[in-house]
């Protein structure tokens, strides 16, 4: 029996593969008698006694062994080879497995077969264990602070009485409620209308930042109609302007004090005209200038140089002869020192004896002028002297 074991041991392990076949029996029945038949799964081959073989396994960090024991899994009912790279195995997270293709470039990311599947949960630490931390209904992050509650002595319970005072130490929503109540009566007292009599609302100021321009006032109406303004006749949206009877002088005006210096400025005077039907307003014109002439021989004498674009208005002219003389005033139609340019008489001829005076006087002007840009001469005759006094004003 050991022998057939051997020999079966042989054709197993120890014998060169040789192009034959070899057919391997089984002892199927003690007996007597012995019967052998092929082994099969029913009619196993019997090995007894003992044996060794000896295995060989590679070292950590040396050369790849050229040959070795291959590595396989189960795929679809068939054997499959393992594989790996760089000495790692090659694993498919696509199934099975977490991993894949991560999107991290929007929200809302549509599913996706090459998507990882995770699921991760925030917590916090309460002081004991850890607990998931939760969103409200809008999806925001619920916050609770066990330190503030409705009795806080900070915050103050929600509808707290309002605080008796505007500087009061009281919560804040106590000082919110007296807020809210100062403002209502703000908001009553300037919707409500301006109480009658003599009751005050308040001062009233002017912004004097740039005179002119902040403080301008503009008036609107007078006696319940539009302001008058500019030149035109006064009517009934015009101001009344009294002046008290005992008022002080005023200088704009042209009024001073008897007795004072003269005001810095003066009322202008006029009185009617002739020109138009009816007359016109005129000034009236001072004489302000005076000339004397001593006249000793016949001849014409300038008593006024003529000025350009000037006239020579005349208010008086009176003479004095030594003896038996004539003399009259005339225009003189130049600005020259002279009389040499042709000449026009303007008053009329006094005759004079010896010793004797004739002319006229005004401090006012009455009419008598020249010609605008000529001189004033004096024309005279007789023998001997005649003197002439004349008051003029020239502009």
């Amino acid at each position: 029996m050991r022998k057939l074991l051997l020999c079966a041991f042989l054709l197993l392990f120890g014998l060169p593969a040789q192009a034959q076949q070899v057919n391997i029996y089984c002892q199927s029945s003690a007996g007597p008698p012995q019967i052998w038949a092929p082994c099969t799964s029913g009619n196993p081959l019997s090995i007894s006694g003992s044996f060794s073989a000896t295995v060989t396994f590679p070292t950590f960090n040396a050369a790849f062994p050229a040959t070795g024991i291959a590595m396989g899994f189960s795929q679809g009912g068939n054997l499959v080879a393992a594989t790996g790279t760089a000495g790692n195995l090659n694993v498919n997270c696509q199934v099975g497995c977490a991993g894949g293709t991560f999107n991290n470039n929007a929200d809302a990311v549509a599913t996706s077969a090459t998507n990882g599947q995770a699921a991760a949960w925030l917590y916090g630490w309460n002081g004991a264990a850890w607990d998931r931390l939760q969103v409200d209904a809008s999806k925001f992050l619920k916050v609770a602070d066990a330190s503030i509650t409705t009795t806080n002595a900070d915050l103050g319970p929600p509808g707290a009485t309002a605080c008796a005072t505007d500087t009061g130490s009281c919560s804040l929503n106590a000082l919110i409620q007296r807020l809210n109540q100062n403002l209502t009566t703000l908001n009553t007292s300037v919707n409500a209308s301006v109480a009658a009599g003599t009751n005050l609302i308040g001062k009233v100021g002017i912004d004097q930042t740039t005179p002119g321009t902040t403080n301008a006032v503009s008036i609107s109406q007078i006696n319940a109609a539009t302001a008058l303004a500019g030149n035109g006749a006064t009517g009934t949206g015009s101001l009344r302007v009294t002046i008290a009877s005992d008022n002080s002088a005023v200088a704009g005006m042209g009024v001073g004090a008897t007795g004072s210096a003269p005001p810095a400025n003066a009322v202008y005077m006029g009185a009617n005209a002739s020109g138009v039907t009816g007359g016109k307003l005129a000034g009236l014109i001072q004489c302000d200038s005076h000339v004397f002439k001593h006249i000793t021989s016949a001849t014409d004498t300038l008593a006024v140089q003529g000025v350009a674009s000037q006239t020579i208005y005349i208010c008086g002219a009176t003479g004095n002869a030594a003896g038996t003389a004539t003399w009259f005033l005339e225009n003189t139609a130049s600005a020259n020192a002279n009389c040499s340019s042709s000449n026009t008489q303007i008053t009329g001829v006094a005759t004079e004896a010896a010793n004797t005076r004739s002319g006229f006087y005004n401090p006012l002007w009455g009419g008598l002028k020249n010609t605008s840009g000529n001189g004033l001469c004096i024309n005279s005759t007789g023998t001997g002297g005649v003197d002439v006094d004349i008051w003029y004003t020239q502009f």
